[in-house]
């Protein structure tokens, strides 16, 4: 029995069964449909997240947050 035959015969069943006993989140994760917070990078961790004195800190920076006409347009950009 090829697997799309499994999955056309026992599908329901198979649902059925996994709505029962796995959670509802765990399936959605694993299914690449929802986040967790596990999986979002914490405040910090790039350097991006920390806001415009970060991302304007240098012309490198700004381009690499994709601040660069943010930073541009306020000003902030450090003037050689």
């Amino acid at each position: 029995m090829e697997c799309q035959d499994i999955v056309d015969v026992y599908g329901p069943q198979i649902l059925q069964f996994a709505d029962g006993v796995l959670d509802p989140n765990f399936i959605c994760e694993k299914a690449q449909l929802c986040t967790t917070s596990s999986l979002r990078t914490p405040l910090g961790i790039d350097e991006c997240t920390l806001g415009p004195k970060m991302w304007c800190s240098s012309v490198e920076m700004a381009k690499k947050c994709k601040a660069y006409q943010y930073c541009k347009d306020k000003g902030l950009l450090p003037q050689f």
